[in-house]
Protein backbone atom coordinates (compact mmCIF):
# COMPACT_ATOMS: atom_id res chain seq x y z
CA UNK A 1 0.00 0.00 0.00
CA UNK A 2 1.19 3.22 -1.29
CA UNK A 3 0.64 6.54 0.95
CA UNK A 4 -1.11 9.07 -0.77
CA UNK A 5 -1.35 12.72 -0.34
CA UNK A 6 -4.77 12.17 1.50
CA UNK A 7 -2.45 9.99 4.01
CA UNK A 8 -0.40 13.02 4.53
CA UNK A 9 -2.57 15.49 4.98
CA UNK A 10 -4.46 13.55 7.62
CA UNK A 11 -0.98 12.70 9.21
CA UNK A 12 -0.32 16.67 9.82
CA UNK A 13 -3.84 17.19 10.17
CA UNK A 14 -3.67 14.66 13.62
CA UNK A 15 -0.52 16.31 15.00
CA UNK A 16 -1.82 19.60 14.61
CA UNK A 17 -4.57 18.59 16.78
CA UNK A 18 -2.72 17.19 19.38
CA UNK A 19 -0.54 19.97 19.40
CA UNK A 20 -3.47 22.54 20.10
CA UNK A 21 -4.53 20.72 23.01
CA UNK A 22 -0.92 19.93 24.25
CA UNK A 23 -0.37 24.16 23.59
CA UNK A 24 -3.20 24.87 25.81
CA UNK A 25 -3.04 22.58 28.58
CA UNK A 26 0.53 23.97 28.82
CA UNK A 27 -0.30 27.37 28.71
CA UNK A 28 -3.05 27.38 31.38
CA UNK A 29 -0.61 25.14 33.50
CA UNK A 30 -3.87 22.58 33.59
CA UNK A 31 -3.18 19.55 35.58
CA UNK A 32 -6.22 18.10 36.47
CA UNK A 33 -7.20 15.12 34.32
CA UNK A 34 -11.07 15.96 34.23
CA UNK A 35 -10.48 19.64 32.56
CA UNK A 36 -7.77 17.89 30.48
CA UNK A 37 -10.02 15.21 29.15
CA UNK A 38 -12.97 18.18 28.67
CA UNK A 39 -10.71 20.47 26.31
CA UNK A 40 -9.23 17.57 24.51
CA UNK A 41 -12.94 16.87 23.70
CA UNK A 42 -13.46 20.28 23.09
CA UNK A 43 -10.76 20.35 20.46
CA UNK A 44 -11.28 17.30 18.87
CA UNK A 45 -15.00 18.46 17.99
CA UNK A 46 -13.89 21.43 16.84
CA UNK A 47 -11.08 20.04 14.50
CA UNK A 48 -13.69 17.62 13.50
CA UNK A 49 -15.64 19.60 12.16
CA UNK A 50 -13.37 22.13 10.47
CA UNK A 51 -11.59 19.09 9.06
CA UNK A 52 -15.54 18.13 7.11
CA UNK A 53 -16.14 21.31 6.33
CA UNK A 54 -12.93 23.09 5.21
CA UNK A 55 -10.48 19.94 4.46
CA UNK A 56 -11.98 17.01 3.37
CA UNK A 57 -14.03 18.92 0.19
CA UNK A 58 -10.31 20.07 -0.95
CA UNK A 59 -9.06 16.28 -0.54
CA UNK A 60 -11.99 15.07 -2.54
CA UNK A 61 -11.36 17.58 -5.13
CA UNK A 62 -8.15 17.28 -5.22
CA UNK A 63 -8.25 13.37 -5.48
CA UNK A 64 -5.83 11.33 -7.44
CA UNK A 65 -6.86 10.88 -10.72
CA UNK A 66 -5.72 8.52 -13.66
CA UNK A 67 -2.62 10.06 -15.99
CA UNK A 68 -4.94 10.40 -18.67
CA UNK A 69 -7.75 12.76 -17.45
CA UNK A 70 -5.00 14.78 -15.20
CA UNK A 71 -4.32 18.35 -16.65
CA UNK A 72 -6.56 18.35 -19.86
CA UNK A 73 -9.81 17.08 -17.85
CA UNK A 74 -13.08 18.66 -19.57
CA UNK A 75 -14.84 18.32 -16.12
CA UNK A 76 -15.28 21.12 -13.92
CA UNK A 77 -14.57 21.92 -10.18
CA UNK A 78 -16.65 20.13 -7.90
CA UNK A 79 -17.47 17.40 -10.84
CA UNK A 80 -18.11 13.22 -9.81
CA UNK A 81 -14.58 11.72 -10.54
CA UNK A 82 -15.54 8.39 -9.58
CA UNK A 83 -17.26 7.73 -12.75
Amino acid sequence: MRPTLSDGVMLMYNVAVLLSAGYMTVQFGIEDRVVLLGIAVVFGLFWTVYFRIAVLPRLIENADLPADEEGGSERGPGADRRS
